[in-house]
């Protein structure tokens, strides 16, 4: 989730980071993380675990 979120924050090592984290997810844990990040960034940001 953290790794989803941190581009969009201006952290460009964390696109590497996603890539090499996908790399070793599977497909279910991937949607996972982007939920979780979706929801997270709609709580702007507070309540994020």
């Amino acid at each position: 989730m953290w790794l989803d979120l941190a581009p969009s924050k201006g952290i460009g090592l964390a696109q590497q980071g996603r890539a090499e984290a996908t790399e070793e997810m599977t497909s279910s844990q991937i949607s996972k993380a982007q939920k979780m990040a979706k929801d997270c960034k709609s709580r702007n940001y507070k309540n994020c675990d």
